[in-house]
């Protein structure tokens, strides 16, 4: 039985159409001065260990939000609307697929290790100043036995509040209204690289966002193959001039994106971008 104790900040499911046959993908680091390729199952990729757990709860508890919310809730309803994706246009799409795909489209972008480190350490130390807000009020009812602040007392009697104050929030940041109604409801469009001369690559933070949500000329981009990607743009404007690029002119321009937001890793179908990868993955 799955323990869910590998938490994937890209879901293995995003890596399928870069599997070759041994079912593994390419990927490009910058180890140690050079260009390191190798090859990885996306079992392996783009996970941390404990990533999304909850501290000091039972052990149903710890893995709440990984089996709860990112399995069921995040990546079950992605992927379904990606193999839609996939296959046909978006003009095909529900309004619940909509949705679903943009809710999937902003955890990419909350659950990355950096911004779960920052949502933990930012929520336990609100909590704690909250706790300490009006001290008479705790000295009012404390009994001698007691801590002598009530941050104190809910360190002894309730610690897992503290720690997990941050995590508990987890889910309403990949949820926020904003983002998830301005995102469903930009124009879509998947567009098909099929006949570019180099092939899409992705890497460990594949959800490109090139602007801010309220600026018109914002792209919002995912590669979902080597050769579709998901685009957003507000106007329909601007998204006619990225469908009219150069097909292979705008793939070599996401590709370039994609490497330089990479933190660790590149990944592709093969090692054919070798020297295009390691001229700008340098570090």
């Amino acid at each position: 039985m799955p323990t869910h104790k590998k938490h994937h900040f890209v879901p293995r499911f995003y890596f399928d159409r870069w599997k070759g046959s041994d079912q593994k993908i390419t990927y490009y680091s910058w180890l140690n001065d050079q260009l390191h390729i190798s090859r990885v199952s996306p079992k392996y990729a783009t996970v941390e260990e404990g990533l999304y757990s909850l501290a000091n709860v039972s052990e149903e508890k710890t893995q709440s939000i990984e089996k709860e919310f990112l399995a069921k809730r995040v990546d079950e309803t992605g992927a379904r609307v990606m193999r839609k994706l996939l296959h046909n246009s978006t003009s095909n799409l529900s309004q619940e697929d909509r949705v679903d795909w943009t809710r999937f489209l902003v955890s990419l972008r909350v659950r990355t290790p950096e911004m779960v480190r920052s949502i933990r350490e930012d929520g336990s130390k609100i909590f704690r100043t909250a706790l300490n807000e009006r001290p008479s009020e705790y000295l009012d009812v404390r009994n001698a036995a007691d801590p002598k602040t009530l941050e104190k007392w809910v360190e002894k009697n309730f610690g897992s509040l503290i720690d997990n104050a941050g995590m508990i929030h987890f889910p309403a940041f990949v949820e926020m209204e904003k983002p998830i109604s301005v995102i469903s409801n930009m124009f879509w469009e998947i567009i098909d690289f099929s006949y570019s001369s180099v092939e899409l690559i992705t890497c460990d933070r594949p959800c490109l966002l090139k602007g801010s949500l309220d600026d018109q000329n914002t792209v919002l981009v995912l590669p979902i193959s080597p050769r579709r990607a998901f685009f957003a743009t507000h106007t329909k404007e601007l998204m006619e001039r990225l469908k009219n690029e150069p097909v292979s002119l705008l793939a070599r321009a996401l590709n370039d994106n994609m490497v330089h937001s990479a933190v660790k890793y590149v990944y592709a179908r093969d090692d054919s971008m070798a020297l295009f990868v390691k001229k700008r993955l340098r570090k």
